[in-house]
C-alpha cells in the first residue's frame, strides 16, 4: 500500500487533470509565436529612431558642352511693293496723251508737285523717274521731297534723278536712284511729294516728265 501511494505522488508534476496534452502543446506554441512577435515590434520600434534634420545642398554638378548650332533659318521677308506716280497726278498739269503714255513740261523753268503715299514706317528702297530730253542743250530733274509739318521745315531731297544724254530719243530715260536719304516715312509728322522741273525755255515736250516708280519695304 505505501508502495502505490508513493507513485502517486511522483506523478503530481504532471499536467493538470483534465487538460489533454495536445491542448497544451497548442497553448504552449501560441504564447511563444505571441511573446515572438511582440519582441519583433519592440525591437523594430527600437531600431527605427526619428528622422533627423536634412542634410545641407551638394554642390552643382558641372555644366555640361553647349549643343551643336541648330541650321541657320531663311532671312526674314518683309512685306513691300512699289508705288506709282504718273504725270497727270501732278499739280497743274498739262501735257498731251501719246502714245506711250501721259507726259508734261515745267515750261519756263517752272517746278511742278506731285503728292506722295506712302505706308507709315516704311523704308524707301529707290526711286526710278521716266524722262523724255529731246534736246542737247536742257535737262529734265525729279527729286523726292520730304515736309515736316510739326517744324515746318522742308527735308530733302531724298532723292534726286537728272537726264544726261543730250540729243532727240525716241524713248524716255530709265533714271535710278538708290541711294535714299531720310529714308524711313514718318506719316505722323511728314508729308511726301515729288517736284519736277526742266532747264527754263525748252520746246514744249522737248524735255518731259513721264512718270516715276518708289520702291520700298516695310519692316514690323
Amino acid at each position: 500500500m505505501e508502495k502505490g501511494h508513493k507513485k502517486r505522488k511522483e506523478g503530481s508534476g504532471k499536467m493538470p487533470s483534465g487538460v489533454s496534452t495536445r491542448t497544451f502543446v497548442v497553448g504552449l506554441v501560441i504564447a511563444i509565436l505571441a511573446s515572438s512577435a511582440l519582441s519583433t515590434v519592440v525591437a523594430t520600434q527600437w531600431a527605427v529612431g526619428p528622422q533627423g534634420p536634412q542634410g545641407p545642398q551638394g554642390p552643382k554638378g558641372d555644366t555640361g558642352a553647349q549643343g551643336e548650332q541648330g541650321v541657320p533659318g531663311a532671312p526674314a521677308v518683309y512685306p513691300g511693293g512699289f508705288i506709282t506716280v504718273a504725270a497727270a497726278q501732278f499739280e497743274g498739269y498739262f501735257g498731251d496723251m501719246g502714245a506711250s503714255a501721259s507726259r508734261f513740261t515745267a515750261g519756263s523753268g517752272g517746278s511742278r508737285y506731285a503728292q506722295v503715299h506712302l505706308p507709315h514706317m516704311a523704308t524707301i528702297r529707290n526711286m526710278t523717274a521716266y524722262i523724255y530730253d529731246n534736246t542737247t542743250v536742257y535737262n529734265g530733274v525729279l527729286e523726292l521731297w520730304c515736309y515736316n509739318l510739326t517744324t515746318d521745315t522742308m527735308v530733302g531731297p531724298m532723292a534726286h534723278v537728272e537726264t544726261s544724254i543730250p540729243g532727240a530719243s525716241p524713248y524716255p530715260q530709265a533714271l535710278y536712284n538708290g541711294t535714299i536719304a531720310f529714308p524711313k516715312v514718318d506719316n505722323q509728322n511728314c508729308i511726301y511729294v515729288l517736284r519736277y522741273f526742266d532747264a527754263p525755255g525748252p520746246t514744249y515736250l522737248q524735255v518731259s516728265f513721264v512718270g516715276a516708280i518708289i520702291g520700298y519695304d516695310y519692316e514690323p
